[in-house]
C-alpha cells in the first residue's frame, strides 16, 4: 500500500508540474486578471503530493536511523510550499504578470523537481525494502 501511495504522489507531481509549465505560458499571455485566477487554481493542488503521502504510516517507513523522518521531511516541505505560495501570491499583484510566470518558473518549479527526485527516492527505497523481505 505505501508504494501506490508514493506512486499516487508521483504521479500527481508530474501533473502538477506539467500543469505549472502550461500556466507559465497561459499567464505571459493573458491579462493579469487571467494570470491571478491561473495562479489560484495552482495553488490549491500544488500540496496534494503532499497530503497522498500523509495517508501513509510512519510505521511502514520503518526506523529513522540517521537523518529525519519522512513526517519531518513532509512537514518542512509543506513549510516550504507556504513560503513559496506566499512569495508567489505577492507577485499575482504586480503590473508586469510576467513576473507572476518568473516566479512559477524560479520557485514553483524547482520545488516540484525536488518533490519528484524525493519521490523517487523514497519509491526506491520502498522497493529494496520488499526485495529485502521477501524469502
Amino acid at each position: 500500500m505505501p508504494l501506490r501511495l508514493i506512486d499516487t504522489a508521483l504521479q500527481q507531481t508530474i501533473e502538477v508540474e506539467t500543469r505549472v509549465q502550461s500556466a507559465i505560458s497561459l499567464i505571459l499571455i493573458n491579462e493579469s486578471h487571467t494570470a491571478r485566477a491561473l495562479w489560484w487554481g495552482l495553488a490549491r493542488v500544488l500540496s496534494q503530493p503532499l497530503h497522498t503521502l500523509m495517508l501513509i504510516s510512519e510505521a511502514e517507513f520503518g526506523p529513522v536511523y540517521a537523518g529525519a523522518s519522512v513526517a519531518q521531511l513532509r512537514k518542512w516541505q509543506l513549510e516550504q510550499l507556504a513560503v513559496i505560495v506566499m512569495h508567489v501570491d505577492d507577485t499575482c499583484y504586480a503590473k508586469d504578470q510576467t513576473l507572476l510566470a518568473v516566479a512559477l518558473e524560479t520557485r514553483v518549479m524547482p520545488w516540484l523537481a525536488n518533490l519528484k527526485a524525493s519521490l523517487d527516492l523514497l519509491r526506491e527505497t520502498q522497493l529494496l525494502g520488499l526485495m529485502l523481505r521477501q524469502p
